[in-house]
């Protein structure tokens, strides 16, 4: 019953390769982001929660080609949103970097997501 707020979009690199179409050339992204938004109840009072993560499509187009790969192909990462913007450009509004469970993350850091449960759902305690 709960709802939720999802952006999304390409990580633009100059190299990305170039997919030829019977209208042109089109350079494909190989990675993109997805931040999730939602409020969180589980302590009592409402708490606005933001995911980013960054899915990653280099590998399964170099082994499977574009046509044959499906989402299970793809290397997905837990990310903080400054390190999306810092990839994307995109700036997010205040309120959801304050909301972000990996906020504060070190610029590598990063969750590995091969099923829902690694999600890091909370802020680490400090």
């Amino acid at each position: 019953g709960q709802k939720a707020v999802v952006l999304a979009g390409p990580v633009l690199a100059d190299d990305d390769p170039d997919k030829v179409y019977p209208r042109g050339t089109l350079k494909v992204p190989m990675r993109f982001w997805k931040v999730v938004a939602c409020i969180s109840t589980d302590n009592g009072a409402p708490e606005l929660l933001a995911f980013g993560f960054v899915f990653d499509q280099s590998e399964a187009i170099r082994t499977k080609g574009y046509e044959a790969m499906d989402m299970s192909d793809y290397a997905i990462d837990q990310r903080s949103l400054a390190f999306i913007t810092g990839i994307s450009g995109v700036q997010f509004p205040d309120v959801l970097m304050d909301a972000d469970v990996l906020k504060g993350a070190r610029g590598e850091e990063r969750v590995r997501i091969t099923k829902k449960e690694d999600v890091q759902l909370k802020r680490k305690k400090k």
